[in-house]
């Protein structure tokens, strides 16, 4: 269990490290962009595999995510993803931070798969 613990809060700081070096002006529009599209993939309620399908329904999160930030990685000077690590490490704060937009961006993807299911139950009651 610790180990887990250790590693979301690992995730949580390469996490927040990528957010504050995607706002750096320094960053290329690249990252910024490939970002956003991972962004997107997450809080969207259409996936590769669809969540229903039990278990085959996240595995495309666990690898789309990794990747795309790895990519996002990439894509940014070392110099500025190296401030930004260093900037989220020192920071007391960056895990409360990261849980604080997690359950915003969970609330969204509730209210997202909510609005969508309201509005295929409607399409079913109008076509029967």
């Amino acid at each position: 269990m610790i180990l887990l613990i250790t590693r979301f809060r690992q995730f949580a700081i390469e996490l927040y490290s990528l957010y504050l070096a995607t706002r750096d002006p320094r960053a290329p529009l690249a990252a910024k962009i490939t970002a956003l599209i991972v962004a997107f993939y997450v809080v969207l309620p259409f996936d590769f595999l669809p969540d229903v399908i039990p278990l085959a329904g996240l595995v495309d999160e666990f690898i789309i995510i990794p990747l795309g930030m790895t990519a996002v990685s990439r894509l940014l000077p070392a110099n500025v993803r190296a401030e930004n690590h260093a900037k989220a490490v020192q920071s007391t704060e960056a895990v409360p931070r990261i849980m604080f937009w997690v359950k915003i961006v969970a609330a969204g993807v509730v209210l997202i798969w909510l609005v969508s299911l309201a509005a295929f139950i409607w399409l079913l009651i109008a076509l029967f």
